[in-house]
């Protein structure tokens, strides 16, 4: 079938349907699934109706090179809302752990469905340090645009708060405000190959028509900036757009 994932051992697909009662189950389990350097092990799904909800329960590890991470995702939808509760938490003596809840409400406007996400406060264990998220919420509406209120996610002194509107107009930015933040720690997160950049930043970031052609204005500054593990010193980031001349302008110090 030229799937991007290949299956290894016996999987199982087991489905009930009660129609006198009006119940429906549906179960599914596979050892092992290779989706490129990934592997996906003891992956397990269950769908069942509840009292006029429906219930999903998943679960699942993920082998890494270097650890073992279990995943888990608990999700219910009844009427208009559906809630999930999405955790994870690894077998290495460095804890990489944590969980998002939400709450997100269905409603239609002439024909078309807008969606209102609303985070709950939480908290994730990054390097066994503890980061909070705090209460926020999401308007996804249906020109693609993702409105973000308050969004706040912190360790101690360190935080990193979004404010604003994603979307393909220009006239509608996002406000990103941080503080003392570790570049380091940051990149190790997303993993970027080939370049490593340290420093704690502070400052304020406008992104511009992010779901278009994402346009920066930023004004960091950064001590003990260092690149690729090499000191360098500390560093002051500006950038500014021409919009006249539709470029932008960047000073490094």
């Amino acid at each position: 079938l030229n799937l991007p994932y290949k299956i290894n051992g016996k999987s199982t697909l087991i489905g009930q349907i009660d129609q006198t009662k009006n119940k429906y189950k549906l179960t599914a389990r596979v050892p092992e699934i290779i989706s490129g350097k990934n592997t996906f092990e003891n992956f397990s799904l269950l769908i069942d109706n509840f009292e006029k909800s429906l219930q999903l329960t998943s679960r699942m590890q993920m082998k890494t090179q270097k650890n073992t991470i279990n995943w888990y995702l608990l999700s219910s939808a009844s009427a208009d809302s559906v809630s999930a509760n999405m955790g994870w938490q690894n077998n290495s003596n460095i804890t990489v752990a944590g969980e998002v809840q939400t709450l997100t409400k269905f409603t239609q406007k002439s024909g078309k469905i807008n969606a209102h996400t609303f985070v709950k406060p939480t908290q994730i264990i990054i390097n066994d340090s503890i980061w909070n998220v705090r209460k926020s919420d999401l308007i996804w509406k249906p020109d693609s645009s993702i409105a973000i209120n308050n969004f706040r996610f912190e360790s101690k002194n360190q935080f990193i708060h979004i404010n604003g509107i994603a979307s393909a107009n220009a006239s509608d930015s996002m406000l990103v405000d941080m503080n003392d933040l570790d570049l380091e720690y940051i990149f190790g997160l997303i993993n970027v190959k080939g370049i490593q950049i340290g420093g704690r930043a502070t400052g304020k970031m406008s992104l511009h028509n992010v779901l278009k052609e994402p346009i920066y204005l930023a004004n960091l500054n950064v001590k003990g900036f260092s690149l690729n593990k090499h000191f360098i010193g500390d560093a002051v980031l500006g950038t500014s757009w021409n919009k006249t001349n539709k470029w932008r302008s960047e000073e490094h110090t």
